[in-house]
């Protein structure tokens, strides 16, 4: 999806800048969007585009207690100012939850898959200590020298930020195994261990030695951990390399999510897999797409390079992105078989987590009064039903930019820009049509 989304917006720039002829056109009509969450507003006098989002409030009607949930839909790439004004209303708020799919073997272990078995619970924690041995890996390249404790890179605001900021809170939920109990981190002499080091469950007992769900789990006794499994801060995901080509920055580059009162509310990647490969689907292609390592993220990331290269193209394809984002729940709407069923997951079983944490807000920390969740715009119908459900109501609404295009700026007359944006429209509600359709088929 994310490849074909690319090369439509390559596709239409490059028909641009070979110099092909688009017709005339009147303004685009405005599209019927439901303009919930996301809508698309246009300055003809002044020559601008804006794609815009909401942040809605709730409250409880009858409520006594003064309690505030902010619902931030967010678009992960955006102008700058955009995500400054984002982080500056968030870090007001007493309590925030956001969007992150976490690393293998990061995540919740409530929100792992299974019965909790002790075989479940011990392979659920090799995965955790896999992603702490990644994390004293990062640390290493970054500063030469291995960290002196787990706390090391846990903390990086107390550490200088060593450590990359957006894996801090991950490790800081994974010092403990499936069991509760916490995971040892030892510093190694010679060549023994894991490269000069170990990470080590005690098992289900919390105690040294033992068989079977009271065995040991080492780092040691797992592969190897291989070079170019290490992230690296200066490896940039499509999104990343997406942004840098249209002059716009990538939210978790612009903003702090680093912060004692943000938290993380989301799965990790293997329990995001684990769940699509229930119904026969396979989580690699869009984990792999995403990062930028399979080959049509590759090819759409060259195209990239190509189009950051040009003035021209950057401000069309900035153009089309506003179109294509502003268009999105329609197609969304219409996912057929096996990728209606991965956004079910992608987005359903997430935003789940995300209510049950806000419950938990809610019913034990009585203290904090105003809570914002900040997730992606495509959750937001679903999040607002399941509000609904808790007895919630719309209190307000505040309309924030996230990209903000000068169409003055493309060095194309407005008449083509027109026909592009209409083409586009055009192309968007055919593929809907299309896919309806293609359902329709399936299902009888």
């Amino acid at each position: 999806m994310i490849d074909r989304a690319l090369g439509a917006l390559i596709g239409l720039a490059a028909f641009t800048l070979l110099g092909a002829a688009a017709p005339r056109a009147e303004p685009p009509a405005a599209p019927a969007q439901k303009e919930r969450w996301i809508r698309v507003t246009e300055d003809r006098a002044a020559g601008r585009v804006k794609l815009q989002v909401a942040a809605r409030s709730y409250t409880r009607p009858g409520a006594t207690d003064g309690r505030v949930v902010w619902f931030a839909s967010a678009v992960h790439v955006g102008d700058r100012s955009y995500y400054r004004a984002l982080q500056e209303s968030l870090d007001a708020k007493d309590v925030v939850l956001y969007e992150g799919v976490k690393p293998p073997g990061a995540g919740r272990a409530e929100h792992d898959l299974g019965d909790g078995t002790d075989e479940q619970l011990a392979e659920a924690t090799r995965k955790r200590i896999r992603f702490l041995g990644l994390a004293v890996k990062m640390h290493e390249r970054a500063t030469g020298a291995l960290p002196q404790s787990l706390d090391d890179l846990a903390a990086p605001a107390a550490r200088g930020k060593e450590t990359d900021e957006r894996i801090a809170p991950f490790v800081a939920a994974s010092l403990n195994d499936a069991w509760g109990n916490a995971i040892r981190y030892t510093l190694l002499s010679g060549e023994a261990g894991a490269g000069g080091f170990d990470i080590v469950s005690l098992g289900a007992d919390g105690q040294p030695g033992g068989d079977g769900a009271a065995a040991d789990l080492k780092l040691s006794d797992q592969r190897p951990i291989r070079d170019n499994e290490i992230p690296s801060r200066s490896e940039g995901g499509i999104q990343q390399q997406l942004a840098g080509a249209l002059g716009l920055v990538f939210q978790l580059d612009a903003m702090d999510h680093s912060k004692p009162h943000w938290r993380n509310s989301d799965l990790s990647m293997d329990q995001m897999s684990e769940r699509i490969s229930g119904f026969g689907g396979d989580a690699d292609d869009l984990f792999e797409s995403l990062s930028g390592i399979s080959a049509g993220a590759r090819f759409a990331g060259a195209l990239l390079r190509f189009i950051g290269a040009s003035p021209m193209l950057s401000g069309i394809a900035k153009v089309m992105m506003v179109e294509m984002l502003g268009q999105a729940d329609e197609l969304l709407d219409v996912m057929p078989g096996g990728m209606g069923r991965m956004m079910d997951v992608i987005i359903r079983d997430r935003n789940q987590v995300v209510i049950d944490d806000l419950v938990g807000v809610l019913e034990h920390e009585p203290e904090k009064k105003n809570i914002a969740v900040i997730y992606g715009a495509g959750h937001m119908p679903d999040l607002e039903a399941r509000m609904a459900a808790l007895g919630f109501v719309e209190k307000s609404v505040v309309w924030l930019t996230a990209i903000d295009v000068d169409l003055d700026r493309t060095g194309l007359p407005r008449s083509q820009i027109d026909s592009m944006r209409a083409m586009l429209r055009d192309t968007v509600k055919e593929q809907a049509r299309a896919m309806k359709r293609a359902e329709e088929r399936r299902r009888k």
